[in-house]
């Protein structure tokens, strides 16, 4: 199945660096992300910043205050 995504991309080193990325950890010894799946999230928040922007001042408005006991 990667060949077949490898055969239809535009530039195939893009293609077999996001392969890489998607193995290697976002920071060494780091279990829960890789460096494609940080890069997907960080994507996809920005995304839903444009699109709903009020909500995610408000997620992290809550977030702060709840994991470190600032507020606004």
């Amino acid at each position: 199945m990667v060949h077949v995504a490898y055969e239809h991309v535009e530039d195939p080193n893009q293609f077999t660096k996001l392969l890489e990325d998607a193995e290697k950890p976002l920071y060494p010894g780091c279990t829960i992300f890789t460096k494609l799946s940080a890069s997907m999230r960080r994507h996809l928040l920005g995304e839903l910043e444009q699109a709903f922007p009020d909500e995610v001042e408000a997620y992290r408005s809550c977030f702060i205050s709840l994991f470190f006991g600032f507020d606004d």
